[in-house]
């Protein structure tokens, strides 16, 4: 047995291990990341335990991650995709640096809590990981929505006609898979709407999407990603089995959690 500590990685849409602690069987493929490095992909079949919560017989996927252990500062196992939550309600609480992770059933967590959310919407699956149809101006997007990601990210061919959305900046230093690293063109974005609500302004990167190659060779499956820099603003309840995404102002779930609790 292996233990250790894992990403929880919604923009990933399987189990993925450390390649340097696990060893796989070659599949002939190949993924290609934000940053444009290609990693071969390898695979293996191992059970999963997390808490009181057990998966059997997941097929992972090995990739290197030790640049993220360097990154973080802790020995990163793995990252724990979207395939694996597909069953799970996930409650994200950065302030209280704190996951919840339950079954799905008909009330959700916070529902239990007696709270409304500030806004509600739908995700679809695409490319095997959540994706929220998205307003910026005028212009639809897709941002996959992901847990993993430290900076928020969107498609820099995408730069000209959201000029008016967009201030750009400086530069921030973006790990991507394998032992890359690239800085890329950084700033804010705002006008950002996700049915009819008006999220607030946001940091971002500009990042040449079109070389993102997912983990089942499907190209282009969105414009950009949220990530740390959308979550931070929420508390954000996931119901990956009903597809959808809750969002509180920070301090709104706290009554709700002291009097459930």
């Amino acid at each position: 047995d292996v233990s250790g500590y894992f990403i929880l990685d919604t923009g990933t849409p399987y189990l993925v291990l450390n390649n340097h602690y696990f060893k796989g069987q070659p599949t002939g493929k190949k993924v290609i990341g934000l940053i444009g490095q290609e990693v071969d992909i390898y695979k293996k079949e191992v059970d999963l335990s997390m808490g009181n919560l057990k998966w059997f017989r997941v097929e992972a996927t090995l990739l290197p991650l030790n640049h993220l252990s360097q990154a973080k500062g802790v020995t990163i196992m793995g990252l724990i995709g979207a395939s694996v939550l597909k069953t799970y309600e996930l409650v994200i609480d950065l302030d209280n640096r704190k996951l919840e992770l339950v079954k799905a059933n008909k009330a959700s967590v916070a529902e239990r809590y007696g709270e409304t959310p500030d806004a509600a919407f739908k995700f679809i699956w695409r490319g095997g990981i959540p994706v929220i149809k998205t307003m910026v101006g005028d212009e639809t997007l897709l941002f996959g929505f992901d847990t993993g990601a430290g900076v928020n990210a969107i498609d820099k061919k995408k730069s000209e006609q959201l000029a008016d959305h967009l201030t750009i900046n400086g530069e921030a230093r973006v790990v991507g898979i394998g032992q890359g690293n690239q800085s890329m063109p950084s700033g804010s974005i705002h006008n950002v709407i996700i049915e009819n609500y008006y999220c607030p302004e946001m940091r971002v990167v500009l990042a040449q999407m079109a070389r993102f190659r997912g983990f089942d060779n499907e190209l282009n499956i969105v414009d950009g990603f949220f990530g740390y820099e959308f979550l931070k603003h929420f508390r954000t309840v996931v119901n990956f089995k009903k597809g959808t995404i809750s969002l509180y102002h920070r301090d709104s779930l706290a009554t709700a959690y002291i009097v459930a609790r």
